[in-house]
């Protein structure tokens, strides 16, 4: 009896098993339910599933939701990449699977996805100015973050009106894998429109939002600043740059009209050094930028003034100081060939009259001033044929030398042998212990020997050994805070 029971029973659970779908239904995974913006080309996906052998999938693209229009797939793997779908439509799937003994799963339920139709411009802004007639355009290569794809090429228009009617001044395709592409040769001072669209050979995406931008109509000066006075002979003028030109003209007068004589040239750079100018003159300047196409309008005219003197720096008008061999600083002037320096206690008839290359604007007195005295000096620049005028003269007094805190006076310090072989003796008696710089300079005020020596309180002896120098007449400075002292000597070897 119970073996009959358990007959009955089993037969009951395998009949029950033999009755269910062994094939599970297909769970949709992406693009979500409702998703926008996908791509031509979007991958359909949903969860695998098991059965007996290996499984096949079927998959319905419908434009309803009852699919009475749609197209059908197969598929061993559980996702179909499509191609080329239609722009700004709306797509609805399902999917469902069979095993090799053709057990046949429920459809999954429907989803819906749409293609984007339109996308967006990136750059040159909208509505922005001062662009380059090589201006790059760009546009987004992605749609609420997925990266646009899916189609053949992009296709861009360039016009010169919002309508985009005759004449488009530029019209293209680029690679659907490019997001930027490079305009040639636009008109300056031109306001430009433009739009891009996706196309497949099925079809092709709605045009983008129209973009205005505007290319530069002038060329922006930057130095020297406009009116600027004091300048060089040697002046570097200097614009804004501007990308996808052949160059620049520039224009260079001594009157604001420019009317000839000027200079005019073309560069390829930014700036160009302009020499030889006179002193004390006023010249005026201007650019304009040109391509193959056109040609900008004349920059804004800015003028300079060269410099007619020389600014003195140091030491200051008028001033009292301890260091008998003074240096004389002045301004440097760019492209002047020398400066002549006057200098003595009476300047219509200077005892020193120095020349001195274009690198020199300072001179060092070699030998020692006397003191309580008041020197005058003047300084002017020159070029062959032409000079500016002196500069103001300043004054300066040689204070007397008297006992300091750190002892170093004339009568404290003993040089010698003088004429020396090679071997100077420096002797000092000190107040106390005190550092103390020796310098040895030849009659250009060139330094051939420097050194730092330490003296003990009382009488001390510093040799400082000058055998590796040329026979001659050199001039001993000695330095201890503020207190200098000069000594001229000679080398006798």
């Amino acid at each position: 009896m119970k073996k009959l029971l358990f007959t009955i029973v089993f037969a009951i659970i395998s009949i029950g098993l033999m009755s269910q779908t062994k094939t599970l239904t297909p769970e949709l995974i992406s693009p979500v339910d409702t998703a926008e913006n996908q791509m031509p080309n979007v991958e359909l996906n949903w969860q695998a599933v098991s059965g007996i052998g290996e499984i096949t999938y079927e998959i319905w693209l419908g434009e309803d939701p009852q699919f009475d229009i749609h197209v059908e797939f197969t598929n061993t793997l559980s996702k179909y990449d499509m191609v080329n779908l239609l722009f700004g439509k709306d797509y609805f799937w399902k999917v469902r699977a069979w095993d090799e003994e053709n057990d046949t799963s429920d459809w999954s339920e429907p989803w819906q996805f749409t293609v984007f139709d339109v996308f967006d411009l990136k750059k040159p802004n909208d509505g922005s100015e001062e662009n380059e007639p090589n201006e790059e355009l760009k546009w987004e290569d992605e749609i609420d973050n997925i990266g646009i794809s899916g189609f053949d090429y992009f296709h861009y228009e360039v016009s010169l009106d919002e309508g985009f009617t005759e004449p488009v001044y530029l019209s293209d395709s680029v690679s659907s894998d490019l997001f930027e592409v490079n305009t040639v040769d636009l008109l300056f001072d031109t306001t430009y429109f433009w739009r891009m669209k996706a196309r497949h050979d099925e079809d092709e995406s709605n045009w983008t939002d129209v973009w205005s931008f505007s290319i530069i109509d002038v060329v922006t000066l930057k130095d020297p600043d406009n009116e600027e006075t004091d300048l060089g002979i040697e002046v570097e003028l200097e614009w804004d740059d501007i990308e996808g030109l052949i160059g620049y003209t520039y224009e260079f007068c001594t009157n604001p009209d420019f009317n000839p004589p000027c200079l005019v040239n073309l560069v390829t750079d930014d700036e160009v050094l302009v020499e030889s100018l006179s002193f004390g003159t006023t010249y005026y300047w201007r650019i304009n930028a040109l391509h193959a196409a056109d040609t900008t309008e004349w920059s804004e005219e800015w003028s300079f003034e060269t410099i007619n003197t020389v600014i003195l720096d140091s030491p200051d008008d008028g001033s009292t100081i301890n260091d008998p061999t003074p240096v004389f600083e002045w301004d440097e002037i760019d492209g002047v060939s020398g400066y002549e320096l006057h200098f003595g206690t009476n300047l219509s008839d200077p005892e020193i009259r120095i020349i001195l290359g274009a690198d020199n604007n300072d001179y060092q007195v070699i030998l020692p001033l006397e003191v309580e005295e008041t020197y005058s000096w003047q300084v002017r620049a020159f070029v062959e044929g032409d000079t500016t005028e002196w500069s103001e003269d300043w004054d300066l007094t040689i204070e007397s030398q008297s006992i300091d805190d750190y002892g170093l006076t004339e009568e404290n310090v003993n040089i010698f042998p003088n004429p020396s072989n090679g071997k100077l003796n420096i002797e000092l008696i000190a107040l106390k212990q005190m550092n103390v710089q020796v310098s040895v300079m030849d009659l250009l005020g060139q330094v051939v020997k420097e050194k730092e020596f330490t003296f003990n309180q009382g009488l001390n002896t510093q040799v400082i050994d000058l055998s590796d120098i040329y026979d001659g007449i050199y001039i001993v400075k000695i330095i201890s805070g503020e207190t200098v002292l000069s000594n001229k000597i000679i080398i006798d070897k």
